[in-house]
């Protein structure tokens, strides 16, 4: 018997389909039982276990499934058919295990659906890439626009020529199968860490050198005069060398190395694949002299995805009349529930700049997002309204990009009827609509991406819990968050919430972005090696426990290494420029900026992580018509920029825009500085801000701040004044044209 029933399992494992069909029918067969169920998004686990009591059934859930989140809105259905529908929405599988009925994952079907979502993926950047390659070899379209420093900055022109030629002799699965925040290396010479760059080298980089050497020559000064005043010239000059743009100088030598390298990231910053999807690619190609210095350069993004950005630009227009409705066609309005009305109000108000506070009761519901999923609020009910009007039974597996920041602000200002709420699902080129008879059931095109962006919504909720314990986001609540959860810019419902309670988690004011595996790394160490560092003490690589030595690696070697010469003079910008610096990638001129060449063996033994530690002021603030973001943590910098843009006449157009900050609840900023060393005089660094602010503490008026505070926020705002934003006119110290 025993034996007999795991050939059963196995056939029907093998079979990828359910196994209700070897079950009795109607009278004997208990799930045959009609069911009605309207639920919310809620687990699988949850839904299982409601229409388990409802059939008398035992039902389960595997584990590998109890992520997934669906929405259930039925009348009188089978409850045999209720529960295939929901394993074939899911990718999961139902076994029979003696008398009980088990929801498994289909590996089968995961790894049907990995392969081809590489496949498209590879088809996708073939085709891109050969059009790129059309298009730089079409005689009938010159390209000389890579002669203007601004669009050499995002690539583009001639300098696209040799990639597009280089990229053409690249299998284009490699590129597919690059992750988020990695980097593949081609390179001529190539070390153990690179990949051999093939092709007619020779040809493609003498054909590029010698374009250069003729536009170098022929390049026209640009006279102060021209469109630019001398001072906005040369900030223009000093802006563009942060991105190895400058002044074009003829190249002499042979070039001694030549390395392309290919980032999953747009623009080669890892925070942007959550926002332009997962196929963005930045390429970038560099020619080294014999002293190692890069002399040439070109830069050009691949299967850049602007939908989210496209989402943002539609959500701001002014809100469209709904289509007519055809003769005899009824329509329905959606009637919204009381937090959700507020929710779809404090999103659509981010567009005119107005974000009310939280009210208590949705910000109770948003703190427990493990009981009051993401998708149950406007998505959930909307749906329902849909399954009603219509008399369709319904099943849906919603990806959570409509719940990301930007996917709330387009809902938002969405249809409020059950037409033209239906009408956009079908439009939505990320979903499949399926029709059956009076099923409708709905499930993500691309389901691998979908459960990559899923949020953990248990370790969400435990994480926002912390947050409201203590009042802010903790440092080390943080690090415990990031343990088990991926970066809000990569999961979008924890994008939304973070947001809203734990904005550190997103970026660190005008720090920049926060690094995720730096916080996983701060999460790994014991308390000695945390102590030893932060009294400016040394831990060597290679006393890194496996996990700590791969998080250290995966930083080096990844698209936001940054890597630095230790002494090496930078571009002095100063002011809001300056701070804006920590949000851009950086352009090595040197090989040991490169990783794979001055690591050529990996993370070395030899190397040490260092640490140092400050003690900051920070504060929060209560801001009129901001409320969603009041618990955003204020540091000297962000007092200063506010009112730097507040008192400076040039900024007047949007200074009504900008809030008043009057008083502040101030608190103190913990900040550790990780120096991580690769090579002699080589590094990166990481900055993480433990940030705390005691719950009985009160507000106080700026001018009651420490006489210290005080003056560090004056003399940043003197630096902003005398270091504007470069050759935009916009702050003080540039003169207005003369009429």
């Amino acid at each position: 018997m025993y034996k007999a029933r795991l050939w059963a399992v196995a056939l029907a494992v093998l079979a990828g389909t359910t196994v209700f069909a070897n079950l009795p029918k109607q009278d004997q067969d208990p799930l045959a039982k009609p069911v009605s169920l309207s639920m919310k998004a809620a687990s699988v686990d949850k839904v299982v276990a409601e229409i388990a009591k409802l059939l008398g059934a035992n039902l389960e859930v595997s584990p590998q499934m109890r992520g997934e989140i669906v929405i259930v809105s039925v009348t009188d259905v089978p409850g045999r058919q209720l529960l295939d529908r929901i394993a074939a929405t899911t990718d999961g599988l139902w076994i029979q295990d003696g008398d009980k009925m088990r929801l498994n994952r289909n590996f089968a079907a995961i790894q049907r659906q990995e392969r081809e979502a590489i496949q498209a993926k590879t088809a996708k950047l073939r085709k891109e890439i050969k059009k790129l390659f059309d298009d730089q070899h079409n005689p009938k379209k010159p390209n000389t626009e890579s002669n203007v420093p601004e669009m050499a900055m995002f690539g583009g022109g001639a300098d696209a020529k040799p990639i597009s030629e280089l990229l053409s002799g690249i299998d284009a699965s490699l590129i597919a199968n690059i992750r988020g925040g990695e980097r593949l290396v081609f390179a001529s010479p190539n070390n153990r860490m690179q990949r051999p760059l093939s092709g007619n080298l020779n040809q493609i980089i003498g054909e590029w050198v010698a374009e250069h050497n003729k536009s170098a020559k022929n390049r026209p000064n640009t006279k102060p005069g021209e469109g630019f005043s001398e001072e906005e010239m040369a900030q223009l000059q000093e802006f563009m060398k942060i991105f190895g743009v400058s002044e074009p100088k003829t190249i002499e030598e042979r070039p001694a190395k030549v390395i392309m390298v290919i980032s999953n990231g747009a623009f080669g910053m890892p925070f942007m694949a959550g926002l332009m999807g997962d196929d963005s690619y930045t390429v970038d190609l560099k020619l080294y002299n014999s002293k190692g210095e890069v002399i040439l350069r070109a830069s050009h993004p691949l299967g850049m995805d602007f939908s989210e950005i496209e989402q943002l630009a539609e959500s701001m227009q002014p809100k469209k009349d709904p289509p007519k409705q055809t003769e005899g066609e009824k329509d329905t309005k959606i009637e919204y529930s009381k937090p959700t009305k507020e929710m779809m109000s404090m999103f659509g108000g981010v567009t005119s700049g107005q974000m009310p506070t939280l009210s208590k009761e949705l910000e109770a519901l948003l703190l427990d997002p493990s009981t009051n999923d993401p998708l149950s609020f406007m998505h959930s009910e909307a749906l329902d309204a849909i399954a009603k009007a219509k008399n369709l039974d319904l099943v849906a597996n919603l990806p959570d990009d409509g719940v990301s920041m930007f996917g709330l602000l387009a809902e938002a200002n969405a249809s409020d009827t059950v037409n033209s709420y239906l009408r956009g699902l079908k439009e939505d080129e990320s979903l499949w609509i399926k029709t059956e008879g009076t099923w409708l059931t709905i499930s993500p095109k691309n389901p691998v991406q979908a459960r990559a962006t899923r949020t953990n919504r248990l370790a969400l909720t435990k994480f926002l819990g912390q947050i409201k314990a203590e009042g802010i986001a903790t440092l080390d609540h943080l690090a415990e968050y990031a343990q088990v959860a991926e970066h809000p810019m990569g999961t979008p419902a924890a994008q939304t919430y973070l947001m809203m309670f734990a904005p550190t988690a997103i970026q660190q004011g005008m720090g920049g972005m926060t690094d995720w595996d730096a916080l996983r790394f701060y999460g790994t160490l014991g308390g000695s090696q945390k102590q030893t560092l932060a009294n400016n003490g040394q831990i060597p690589y290679s006393s890194l426990n496996t996990q700590q030595r791969d998080l250290v690696a995966k930083m080096a070697f990844g698209t936001s290494a940054k890597l630095e010469i230790a002494g090496a003079a930078k571009p002095n910008l100063g002011g809001f420029m300056g701070l804006m610096m920590q949000f851009m990638p950086t352009v090595d001129k040197d090989w040991r900026q490169e990783p794979t060449e001055v690591m050529p063996d990996g993370l070395p033994n030899a190397g040490y992580v260092s640490g140092n530690v400050a003690n900051l002021f920070i504060g929060t603030a209560k801001i009129e018509g901001m409320g969603m973001f009041d618990r955003a943590p204020l540091g000297v910098d962000e007092l200063a920029m506010f009112q730097w843009m507040k008192e400076d006449k040039n900024f007047s157009q949007i200074a009504g825009m900008m809030p008043d900050i009057n008083t502040v609840t101030p608190g103190t900023r913990t900040q550790y500085r990780f120096s991580f060393f690769v090579a002699k005089d080589v590094l990166f660094s990481r900055t993480l801000n433990d940030d705390r602010i005691d719950k009985n503490a009160k507000a106080v008026p700026l001018h009651d701040l420490p006489q210290s505070v005080q003056d560090e926020i004056k003399k940043k705002v003197e630096d902003m004044k005398k270091n504007p934003l470069p050759f935009m006119g916009l702050g003080g110290g540039v003169k207005p044209p003369t009429p």
